[in-house]
């Protein structure tokens, strides 16, 4: 599978991802417009936005937290689970927020290139997200050699250190202002 976007905005069909801890439901801010106006300030459509439910911790109040979910999908911002994998985020969650995008954990990824479980773990990953469509990211790669098993597993976009660095808000500001 290929993931195309075209034509979104500024930035020329790339998605800005920003993580959402699950009690962001509880913060005054988010529920002031913050978002609405960084889109405004950049040019940004709510599609090119896409709220990634980190999973640090979990979810205490899911059915308010599932419609803060869909109040924003209904908006059209796409919606990614952090983390597929770790502690908290399991076929549950997938279930019940029907995310865009799946971010598979770095420690699934982590030696996806020699070691034939973690290789299959995410083969089989990538055919149930791809009958449900939802697109698979692989997070945490820092090799070439990860990049080339993630790819031959079929997830459709790489994240990691071997592309870039996380940056802190100031430094994001300023390579959207340049974009």
């Amino acid at each position: 599978r290929s993931l195309k976007f075209a034509g979104y905005g500024r930035l020329n069909g790339k998605k800005l991802f920003i993580n959402v801890d699950p009690k962001v439901i509880h913060d005054e801010k988010f529920k002031e417009g913050e978002t609405c106006k960084y889109l405004k300030k950049y040019g940004l459509k709510p599609s090119d936005i896409v709220f990634e439910v980190t999973e640090r911790t979990s979810i205490e109040d899911a059915e308010a937290f599932r419609h803060t979910i869909d109040h924003y999908r209904k908006q059209q911002y796409r919606i990614a689970i952090d983390d597929y994998g770790s502690e908290y985020a399991g076929v549950g969650r997938v279930c019940a927020l029907e995310p865009h995008f799946l971010k598979i954990d770095m420690y699934v990824i982590r030696d996806i290139d020699k070691s034939p479980i973690r290789r299959s773990m995410v083969e089989s990953i990538v055919v149930f997200c791809e009958s449900a469509n939802i697109h698979v990211i692989a997070e945490g790669i820092e090799t070439k050699e990860q990049e080339e098993a993630a790819i031959k597993a079929g997830c459709d976009l790489l994240q990691g250190y071997y592309y870039y660095k996380p940056m802190p808000v100031s430094a994001l500001e300023k390579v959207l202002d340049e974009a």
